[in-house]
């Protein structure tokens, strides 16, 4: 594969399909490191289930864009509910379920761009870079001694920042600052998966902390 550097895109050239492309080689990358890893780490692993990695990714490619319901949000959902039953044993499913979320954003991204959609696109762009960011990092972590868990429990902080994230942008931009917390939280359950108690708690603070008028 390239390296990073034949992979770089001068700025003013990036679209949300060069983006997710780059998302979709880091994945790659990930994949192609973690069968290497496997075949070295697990004698008893048939290797001959694999004879291709670069054929079994693109497979996978393949069925993320020919499924006209691949939904990145989905895999997203899929990797919280594993977290909250993972061990220490089971290490491969959250950083597949990863490289997932990664190839359904990245496509995602390609279909909307291709279809003139493009604000749509860079958002499905950005969460597929996002999601690569956080792939890499957990997968180092894990090279170097970091429990399974330690980089699953990686994966779901920064994706409760995010929501959190997410769910302040939308209520500093959408959202009447004099209606109470409580009923503001009602309004964001319909856009940001976090419950209404962590909504409530969270518009109170940022009241209290005068964020509303940030922008």
């Amino acid at each position: 594969m390239e390296n990073q550097d034949e992979k770089e895109v001068p700025r003013e050239l990036r679209t949300p399909t060069t983006e997710g492309g780059n998302a979709i080689s880091a994945a790659w990358d990930f994949y192609n490191d973690f069968l290497e890893k496997l075949k070295l780490s697990a004698p008893d692993f048939n290797c001959e289930s694999v004879l291709d990695p670069e054929s079994d990714f693109a497979a996978t490619f393949d069925a993320a864009w020919n499924d006209g319901g691949t939904d990145g949000d989905k895999s997203v959902e899929k990797l919280m509910r594993y977290a909250q039953g993972s061990d220490e044993e089971r290490f491969i499913t959250p950083f597949i379920i990863v490289m997932e979320i990664i190839v359904s954003y990245g496509v995602q991204a390609m279909k909307a761009d291709e279809s003139g959609q493009r604000e749509l696109a860079w958002t499905f762009a950005a969460d597929a870079q996002y999601w690569a960011g956080i792939l890499t990092a957990a997968w180092s972590d894990r090279a170097h001694g970091v429990k399974p868990a330690a980089a699953l429990a990686k994966l779901r902080h920064a994706e409760n920042v995010a929501l959190k994230e997410d769910a302040l942008k939308y209520w500093r931009e959408n959202i009447d600052p004099a209606l109470p917390a409580a009923r503001a939280a009602n309004v964001l359950l319909r856009v940001v998966p976090l419950s209404h108690k962590k909504l409530s708690e969270l518009i109170s603070a940022a009241k209290k902390g005068g964020k509303k008028s940030d922008s």
